[in-house]
């Protein structure tokens, strides 16, 4: 069974909630990218694509998947555009199971109405701007292990799911 869990997806799908919750279920360790990134630079990442732009930002999670990927026991929530980079997906298959957390944009648009610390959604309708980016990075995301839509259920049964499907596939 691989180590660790990865969770990839779009802003509000509930990476970091459920990613929190099955570390904990599971008595693993829980890692996001974005707080990691954050952290070693003592700025929050609205801050860094305000002043280093997109492309830099990019890099920095790029090496931060890297490192990440290489641990054990741990859950990753990853920041929504880490498939934009096939080598993190890659990094991340060496040793865990992807899953991607999913919901339907309105689902997407109610979470994040008000959070202004997405700087991909800044400005334009959001939820026009949550369809455009969705229809850039669906097909990024068909590289998943397992996929759960996370609209209609808790955060407790998203990572309900993910660890019977977890256990599935080591029987």
């Amino acid at each position: 069974m691989k180590k660790n869990i990865a969770l990839i997806g779009f802003m509000g799908a509930g990476k970091t909630l459920i990613g929190q919750i099955l570390a904990q279920r599971l008595q693993m360790d829980f890692l996001d990218t974005d707080t990691v990134i954050e952290k070693e630079l003592q700025t929050p990442v609205p801050q860094i694509f305000a002043e280093k732009g997109e492309p830099w930002f990019r890099q920095k999670e790029k090496e931060t998947v890297r490192k990440l990927a290489t641990l054990e026991n741990s859950v990753i929530a990853t920041g929504g555009g880490v498939v934009l980079d096939p080598e993190n997906i890659g990094a991340l298959r060496e040793n865990a199971l992807i899953v991607c957390l999913s919901a339907r944009p309105e689902v997407i648009c109610e979470r994040l109405k008000k959070d202004t610390g997405r700087p991909l959604l800044a400005g334009e309708d959001l939820l026009i701007k949550i369809n455009t980016i969705l229809a850039e990075r669906r097909e990024k995301y068909r590289c998943a292990d397992f996929y759960l839509d996370t609209s209609g259920v808790t955060p407790q049964e998203a990572a309900e799911e993910i660890i019977r499907f977890r256990q599935g596939r080591s029987s």
